[in-house]
């Protein structure tokens, strides 16, 4: 902080923890287990939104995770992952 004093709380995303809880829990729920990635070639659109759902996966969410566009042929080759809300609750003594 400006004058010097430690950050102890933080809130993100309903929960109010330390920030070492807030990174841990974020970082578990995001790697912990496998997420479904789509990629392919696609009409480049600048109007895609973000986060991208698709309609044969259900409810998911996902994010542009890489991308190498053609400009000249007006395509892109691109990588989506899946994302999720954090969902880890840390275990305080």
């Amino acid at each position: 902080m400006s004058d010097g004093s430690q950050v102890r709380e933080l809130m993100r995303g309903g929960f109010t923890d330390c920030p070492e809880r807030l990174l841990i829990g974020t970082l578990h729920s995001q790697f912990a287990d496998r997420k479904t990635t789509l990629s392919g070639e696609c009409v480049l659109d600048p109007g895609i939104p973000a986060p991208l759902t698709e309609d044969n996966q259900g409810d998911r969410l996902f994010m542009v995770a890489g991308e190498v566009q053609d400009a000249i042929a007006g395509t892109t080759d691109a990588t989506y992952v899946e994302f999720r809300p954090d969902e880890y609750r840390a275990q305080t003594e």
